[in-house]
């Protein structure tokens, strides 16, 4: 997608990429863990002034101005990033 942008977009216009739906942090550390095989340390705290309660990208903007549609779901795109970073390490 950001390639895409950059070869269909609007010079200097500025897009959220993302697969248009939300997850939660939790959600998004568990895919992690199932990922790398390995429960994360997480240290919980309260939640801090100006923390979001809801994320996500509102890729509205990206779907009208170069037709973007996501394809890759959340749970492979981490899969991919996860195998990506073990093969930098290896390498």
């Amino acid at each position: 997608a950001n390639l895409a942008v950059a070869e269909k977009g609007n010079p200097g216009s500025v897009n959220n990429v993302g697969g248009g739906t939300q997850a939660t942090l939790n959600s998004i550390l568990s895919i992690i863990e199932r990922n790398i095989g390995t429960e994360l340390k997480v240290i919980k705290q309260e939640a801090q002034k100006g923390d979001a309660l809801h994320t996500g990208a509102d890729t509205t903007k990206i779907r009208k101005e170069i037709g973007f549609i996501p394809s890759i779901p959340l749970e492979t795109g981490i899969e991919n990033m996860v195998a990506w970073v073990r093969n930098q390490i290896n390498n």
